[in-house]
């Protein structure tokens, strides 16, 4: 200060305005964290020559041509705080400001002013070098070392700014690193999906495997059951053997034990392997869907999981690219700035500097260095920032999860529709845990698809039938024949053909049905019925009716009930006309039984049937020794909706054709050709 003002001959009163405006400025700058580090980075020195570089002293530099010029007006806000000398204080040190919302624009607004401050300088440097190139002015000791000072800080400044403009294109690489960042969010989709379809087709290999077996199953027990129902007839003295024979009828009843022996023992040769057969064909299956039920368990969790993963890092990547696109633009915005004003910064600082070299070298080449300076273009391109675009956003699309287990569609897409399923159906699905209003277990469709016919879900009841579990109760109140050609007595309920299954789930003993031989000839049955308990009285409105296939189906059917079952059973109602083949039934559909397609049917009844105990009484079959069915569900009548019975197209219902001699006795084979078997006559 007393070299400053003893060389320029300042008054006093301008030094401490000075002074105290500097004072001022740095208790301004401790407020901020990098104007507080640059103040305690600065000398006496740097204070100076920020009064220099602001103009407050530049005519000591210019070598005092007129009074030192008062402080600009527009570097000072109203508090008297030199914004020039707070931007020189940022400008000649390394800035620290963090590149954040809000302080880097504070920080920015300061290093503008500061380049202001240098262009005052370089502008006082410029007059100088004119006059002492001119011959009008001689540089004093006292200046030539504030120019020297000059020299440092422009060094000092070149450096720092290099190091400033290294953080900020640091700070555009880490949004665009962030940004990108966001991308790994998506990592896993491919590992769970790649494990969703795997488990599917380990799960749709095991019901390929299942439906062979099931097939094979059908195929020995059908066998078994033929023989049984087919079986050589008895002895004509098996009707009427008499274990305790009168003295005279000893030799004949032991002549007809000899017949009874002989029949009984060829029959049992026919049959052993062929129960063993099947026996072993069903234990085979049985495995099978267990391990089949198992594996679809597995898949519909994976798939649950791939739900869940897809979703969840889409919605991930949404809201991190947002935000990081977000933060990538207002970094882009803060560096635009600081990069803007170092570069002005730069082009002041390397005309000062150039300005100078002219007070460095010989008087011959000052003029030539001068004009050089006045004609400088500095060149900033070494401090450009790149920017980077962001890339385009990934595609993360949910539509792969969209149907998801125990929906109506994925069942439809994912099980019935699929070649195996009519012998090979799939177990109740489970539903993901993330569905809350999914129930606990949701069962799957009849085929082809679920009936939309109903605006809610069916009222359906839990009847029981076959012998009941009490010891007390006869069988022969709940069905006249069952188990082929057993009588109540000998058909238990763990048998094939009881009528216990007839009101089973498809799910529990699938292949298992009613079924009575000997009872039915010309398509008329006689004698041939079950009752199905309710449990409680109902009225019912409709019975869905599967049937049995083929010839063995029933074509007439009368349904009785009562609230007791001895009866009477009362109100009954024929069906008649029911169909049997590879067909829709009157809802439209096809269902599936235990071995094949049969049609969808219900029984409607008009007037609703009320009772407890419900009586199937089968008048008429499609033209074998016995019949039966597959399985009958009950609705309440609140539940039924009318159900269309639509025309079906012609290739939706295909014909089962016969030809050659007919299996009833009453007709002639003449009828049916001429010739055949070659010249064999009918």
């Amino acid at each position: 200060w007393r070299a400053a003002s003893l060389a320029q001959g300042f008054r006093h009163s301008q030094v401490s305005v000075a002074a105290s405006q500097a004072k001022a400025s740095s208790q301004e700058a401790t407020r901020h964290p990098s104007c507080a580090m640059a103040m305690r980075r600065q000398s006496w020195r740097t204070v100076f020559l920020a009064l220099v570089l602001s103009g407050t002293v530049a005519s000591a530099i210019s070598g005092g041509a007129g009074p030192a010029p008062a402080p600009d007006a527009s570097a000072c806000d109203g508090s008297g705080h030199c914004r020039a000398l707070e931007g020189l204080v940022l400008l000649t040190t390394r800035s620290t400001v963090k590149k954040e919302s809000g302080r880097l624009l504070e920080a920015t607004a300061l290093k503008g002013d500061g380049t202001r401050g240098l262009e005052h300088t370089m502008a006082a440097l410029q007059r100088l070098a004119v006059a002492v190139v001119n011959g009008t002015e001689t540089l004093t000791d006292m200046q030539r070392e504030l120019l020297q000072g000059i020299r440092d800080q422009m060094d000092d400044l070149m450096n720092s700014t290099s190091l400033d403009h290294h953080e900020d294109q640091a700070e555009v690489d880490r949004a665009r690193d962030l940004l990108v960042g966001c991308d790994g969010k998506l990592a896993n989709i491919e590992l769970t999906a790649n494990a969703s379809s795997s488990k599917e087709l380990s799960h749709s290999e095991c019901r390929v495997a299942e439906k062979a077996l099931n097939a094979t199953r059908l195929a020995k027990c059908q066998t078994y059951a033929d023989a049984v129902m087919r079986q050589a007839t008895p002895p004509d003295c098996f009707g009427s053997y008499d274990p305790r024979p009168s003295a005279e009828h000893v030799r004949s009843t032991h002549a007809c034990l000899r017949e009874i022996a002989s029949w009984s023992a060829a029959l049992k040769e026919s049959l052993e392997d062929k129960v063993v057969a099947c026996d072993n064909a069903t234990e085979g299956h049985n495995k099978q869907v267990e391990e089949c039920n198992r594996l679809q368990t597995k898949y519909e969790n994976t798939f649950c999981n791939y739900r869940k993963e897809l979703t969840g890092s889409c919605s991930s990547y949404d809201t991190c690219r947002s935000s990081q696109l977000a933060m990538q633009e207002e970094v882009h915005a803060g560096v635009r700035v600081t990069e803007a004003g170092r570069k002005a910064q730069i082009a002041a600082a390397e005309h000062i500097r150039c300005f100078l070299g002219v007070f460095e070298a010989s008087e011959q080449e000052q003029p030539q260095k001068l004009d050089n300076c006045t004609r400088l273009s500095p060149n900033t391109s070494a401090f450009e920032i790149i920017y980077h675009e962001p890339l385009p956003a990934l595609t993360c699309d949910i539509e792969p999860v969209a149907v998801y287990p125990c929906d109506a569609q994925w069942l439809t897409d994912r099980y019935v529709s699929q070649a195996w399923y009519a012998q090979a159906p799939a177990k109740e699905c489970t539903p993901c845990d993330d569905v809350k209003s999914a129930p606990t277990s949701t069962p799957v469709p009849e085929l082809p698809a679920i009936s939309t016919t109903s605006a809610s879900p069916p009222a359906l009841l839990q009847p029981v039938a076959g012998c009941p579990d009490d010891s007390e109760s006869s069988c022969e109140d709940w069905f006249s024949l069952g188990c082929g050609a057993l009588s109540p007595a000998d058909c238990p309920n763990t048998n094939t053909y009881s009528p216990f299954v007839t009101v089973l789930p498809r799910t529990e003993r699938s292949d298992n049905r009613w079924w009575g031989s000997g009872r039915c000839s010309g398509h008329s049955c006689t004698d041939l019925w079950m009752v199905v308990d309710l449990g409680v009285v109902a009225t019912i409105g409709r019975i869905n009716f599967i049937n049995y296939q083929g010839v063995n189906g029933v074509k007439k059917l009368e349904v009785s009930a009562s609230d007791s079952l001895t009866g009477s059973f009362a109100k009954a109602q024929v069906f008649a006309e029911l169909p049997s083949g590879d067909e829709p039934g009157n809802t439209g559909k096809k269902t599936q039984n235990h071995c094949c397609t049969v049609p969808d049917t219900d029984l409607i009844f008009e007037p609703a049937l009320t009772g407890r105990f419900f009586k199937f009484n089968v008048l008429e079959n499609h033209g074998a020794a016995g019949s039966g069915f597959y399985r009958v569900y009950f609705e309440r009548a609140s539940a039924v909706a009318p159900t269309p019975a639509p025309t079906p197209e012609p290739s939706a219902a295909p014909l089962q054709p016969v030809a050659g001699c007919p299996d009833d006795s009453e007709s002639s084979c003449e009828d049916w050709f001429s010739l055949g078997c070659g010249a064999l006559s009918p």
